[in-house]
């Protein structure tokens, strides 16, 4: 709870409603409550709800009211659900038989209707201030991007979205029984530029750089069909930065941005283990012919430990990613593994 939330639903309230410690919605200042009785039937509220086990029980109905009493969304408009995302109230109705997904409607925090229940949309959920989500026309699978209050189609057809604060994008999935395209957009669901990509990882606020990744065919060394990822480095614009050839760009984590080396070095690794140095200007600055053992491809103080050739009889070769230089040790791979195994 924030500092504005009352530590407790207060007595008025709970003579009649049940408000679990979590029913609080600091965002919007208000309870989410179910009455005690229903307010069509009469019937007691059944006691998995009570012990808050509302998923193994018919919906029950649900209301939304201000520490003031004022009431937002009273429990006999039969409404199941209601949750706060994108700076709005969504409001979901029991699925009917009839249905395919649940009528729903979408709110401000005043309790306005900025989308009615009655305009027919199905699974409505706020992304944004300006976008919401909603159940497809055409594919009850997917989901439609529209935005508000006008609901005009951003995007149809969706597998997935949601906002991520991490960069402040809106971000959505398309394609057929796998993700096939990512989409990146502002908060008013705009593109920020034409995506071919199979995934986008999380843009860098300060550089504006993510790492990219399309997906190609490609044949096993048995012969057989096969396909897979090669990764890039791209800027929020849309600029490409680092082509998508590479099997790892070097960061901290998988959703990382790419670590940008001292004096804007993005280090970029391809199937053949072969490190190679881009700038941020989109540079290719070295492609030495070495091997990175897949365990040594992170830079050790400004180094990268690689090979003259892969196999154990190759020799370990240091290369400095500050000025490119190769320096060779005299101790091949195999030397140095025997030497690690006898000092463990």
């Amino acid at each position: 709870m924030n500092e504005s939330a009352p530590l407790e639903a207060p007595d008025w309230l709970t003579k009649d409603f049940l408000a679990h410690d979590s029913a609080w919605e600091p965002e919007a200042k208000v309870w989410l409550v179910m009455p005690l009785k229903h307010p069509k039937t009469g019937q007691p509220l059944p006691r998995q709800h009570e012990e808050n086990e509302r998923d193994e029980q018919e919906p029950w109905p649900v209301g939304l009211v201000t520490p003031e009493g004022r009431w937002l969304l009273q429990p006999s408009e039969g409404a199941s659900q209601a949750f706060v995302s994108g700076q709005h109230i969504n409001v979901y109705f029991p699925e009917l038989p009839t249905q395919k997904g649940r009528a729903s409607g979408v709110m401000d925090f005043n309790g306005h209707w900025v989308v009615p229940p009655s305009a027919g949309y199905l699974e409505l959920m706020a992304l944004t201030p300006h976008v919401v989500q909603c159940q497809s026309e055409k594919v009850p699978e997917r989901h439609d991007l529209r935005g508000m209050p006008a609901m005009n189609l951003l995007q149809a057809s969706i597998i997935d979205a949601g906002w991520h604060p991490e960069d402040n994008t809106l971000r959505a999935d398309r394609g057929g029984e796998m993700r096939e395209q990512a989409l990146v957009m502002d908060i008013h669901g705009q593109l920020l530029f034409e995506s071919h990509y199979e995934r986008i990882e999380a843009f860098d606020p300060k550089t504006g750089l993510a790492v990219a990744a399309i997906r190609q065919p490609h044949t096993e060394s048995d012969g057989s069909a096969s396909s897979r990822e090669l990764e890039g480095v791209i800027h929020i614009s849309g600029q490409v930065i680092v082509p998508c050839e590479f099997e790892l760009i070097d960061r901290s984590f998988f959703s990382s941005p790419p670590r940008v080396h001292p004096g804007g070095k993005l280090l970029a690794f391809n199937y053949e283990g072969q490190p190679r140095i881009y700038n941020t200007q989109s540079k290719l600055l070295a492609a030495p012919d070495i091997y990175c053992p897949i365990l040594h491809r992170k830079a050790r103080k400004g180094e990268l430990l690689s090979l003259t050739q892969q196999g154990p009889q190759g020799e370990i070769i240091m290369f400095s990613i500050k000025d490119f230089s190769l320096t060779l040790t005299g101790q091949t791979w195999e030397e140095h593994m025997n030497a690690r195994l006898n000092h463990t």
